[in-house]
């Protein structure tokens, strides 16, 4: 887990191990594909309670490494792929990005108490009754077919 900084970077605690498991093959196009499986336990603070919580990360990634953009063209929308340069592809900064995209937005306990307690709803309070100001209309109303 020390060699992911940028991942390391947001969280408390940087214990722990990632389980990695890739595989390259050429697909019938001839283009190179990196195919794994990546497993971590990140330990994260719960967006809930603020405490420690420890997450397990799981990722399946499945990648083509392109030494140009061009080759890109030959692929499917759905398809990812990665440009390397000059021959070499950084392959503990590719795990590292697909490990960053499997992390919850909001990590939290399956059961906890919010650490702020929320203000309890007030109770009833009566609401001065407005008077209806068509009321005055009613009255006048009146007054007319009183006098008829």
């Amino acid at each position: 887990m020390q060699r992911f900084q940028r991942l390391l970077a947001g969280l408390p605690e940087n214990a722990g191990a990632v389980q990695v498991t890739c595989r390259l093959r050429r697909d019938p196009r001839g283009l190179v594909l990196l195919t794994g499986e990546l497993h971590a336990d990140v330990v994260m603070t719960c967006q809930r309670c603020l405490d420690a919580v420890t997450i397990p990360v799981a990722a399946d990634m499945s990648l083509f490494l392109l030494p140009d953009e061009e080759l890109a063209e030959r692929l499917d929308e759905s398809e990812d792929y990665v440009v390397y340069d000059e021959g070499h592809c950084d392959l503990l900064a590719v795990l590292e990005d697909e490990l960053i995209l499997a992390l919850p937005l909001v990590p939290r306990h399956d059961d906890c108490e919010p650490a702020v307690v929320l203000a309890e709803p007030e109770t009833d309070v009566p609401v001065a009754q407005k008077e209806n100001p068509f009321l005055v209309l009613a009255g006048l109303k009146r007054q007319d077919t009183d006098s008829e």
